[in-house]
């Protein structure tokens, strides 16, 4: 180790070639030291013992940058001939022009099982892979700029089996979002050329065979005081792109349409042994996810003595309300509400049929699906006598084109609507 100023001092004799010998030294090992040459210029060499680099002195003579590593083969640069890297490169963004590429890898971005909401990146590897164990709603960032292309290709396994929500501004082919497998794997593959505002997805593997329409719940709400204003209450979870269906019954007021929800049914009927007129409806929405455990006002038109809901719950549907039809309101007064055929507008596949009725007067409980149905709901705002309203819905799923659901039972003889609802699958 040697190291000199560089600056000949002012002596003669023996002292002179001394320094001219120390002067040679610091030359001949690169000014090698712990610590920096006392008397730096710019572009001096410096072998930094400390910790084994080879440095150059800036051009403004204020730092030192790092070329090399000491005592190393070629200072651990790469030559111009053939490499083999044993640590990690960055290129920092730099283009790397015309290689040739055989036998290279991807770094794997594995999540396990997943639910909630889930941020991918491909700073953590552009192969992701993720086992869906509940309700998710993906984001995706790229750390590229606008102009650079970015791909995430995305091995995601059940992804039919709960509801899966896309980032906001994702395209696919033809506008439809993948039908994914309920048990199995699929594949997609994302690309975005302007850092992140847009996707555009594809699905890789087949499309999942349609399935049903799922009914995740059904959320009852019953009011026995005079009023206009009833705060039906949400499922309890909901996520972004769900269904949701309020089937209502006013003992005495027709209803009317909330903010963002769409009437499919608003009606009023009347029949024996009940005289006035009374409102029955089916309404509904594409969720958002700010729905869960919240309550919607439904209101009436005048005050009503009793007020019954049901909110079903849907998923795994096409998404839009073209994929929600009604049929004809019928109003009888007996046992046996009976709501008339529908015909899908879609024509045959895995349709989920809702048969609905709402019945006023006595508060007679729904005590029978139709024959075949399932999940028979009866739900009763017992208010005074005369002035009680209940909804009654069951569904099926069918893959036929049309659907005749034929009779709920009453526990006794009541005035009464029905209706028959279609939900169409992804």
């Amino acid at each position: 180790m040697a190291q000199h100023p560089l600056v000949l001092p002012n002596v003669d004799g023996m002292d002179l070639r001394a320094e001219l010998n120390d002067f040679a030294e610091a030359l001949a090992t690169n000014n090698s030291g712990p610590s920096e040459p006392p008397n730096p210029f710019k572009f001096m060499w410096w072998a930094d013992t400390t910790t084994g680099l080879l440095k150059q002195r800036a051009a403004d003579n204020m730092s030192w940058i790092t070329v090399g590593t000491l005592d190393t083969p070629n200072l651990g640069l790469a030559t111009r001939g053939a490499n083999t890297f044993t640590g990690a490169q960055n290129f920092n963004g730099q283009t790397l022009q015309r290689p040739v590429l055989r036998d290279y890898g991807e770094v794997v971005n594995a999540l396990g099982s997943i639910a909630g909401p889930v941020a991918i990146s491909t700073a953590s590897g552009n192969v992701v892979t993720a086992t869906v164990a509940g309700d998710v709603t993906f984001s995706f960032a790229t750390s590229w700029p606008a102009g650079v292309a970015s791909t995430i290709t995305l091995r995601l396994t059940n992804g039919g089996a709960h509801g899966v929500t896309w980032p906001a501004g994702t395209k696919w082919p033809g506008g439809i979002v993948p039908a994914l497998a309920v048990m199995g794997v699929d594949i997609l593959t994302f690309i975005t050329l302007d850092g992140s505002t847009s996707w555009f997805g594809v699905q890789v593997t087949p499309r999942a065979a349609p399935v049903f329409p799922q009914v995740t719940s059904v959320t009852p709400s019953t009011f026995t005081t005079l009023d206009t204003s009833h705060a039906v209450a949400m499922p309890a979870a909901v996520a972004a792109g769900d269904l949701l269906l309020a089937v209502l019954t006013s003992r005495a007021a027709s209803l009317t349409t909330p903010a963002a929800w769409t009437a499919k049914l608003n009606a009023v009927f009347q029949g024996e042994p009940f005289t006035g007129s009374a409102g029955f409806g089916v309404f509904a929405k594409i969720a958002d996810g700010s729905e869960a455990s919240g309550t919607v006002n439904f209101e009436t038109t005048t005050a009503t003595p009793s007020l019954a809901a049901q909110v079903y719950r849907v998923r795994r549907w096409r998404g839009d309300l073209a994929g929600v039809a009604i049929g004809t309101a019928v109003a009888g007064s007996s046992l046996s509400p009976n709501p008339t055929s529908l015909t899908a507008p879609w024509g045959a596949a895995r349709t989920l049929w809702i048969a609905a009725a709402g019945s006023v007067n006595d508060g007679e409980p729904f005590i029978a699906a139709p024959a075949g149905y399932s999940g028979l709901v009866s739900t009763v705002a017992a208010a005074g006598s005369n002035n009680r309203s209940a909804v009654g819905s069951a569904w099926l799923e069918s893959e036929a084109a049309s659907e005749n659901a034929g009779a709920f039972m009453l526990d006794g003889p009541e005035a009464w609507a029905a209706v028959m609802i279609g939900v169409q699958p992804a």
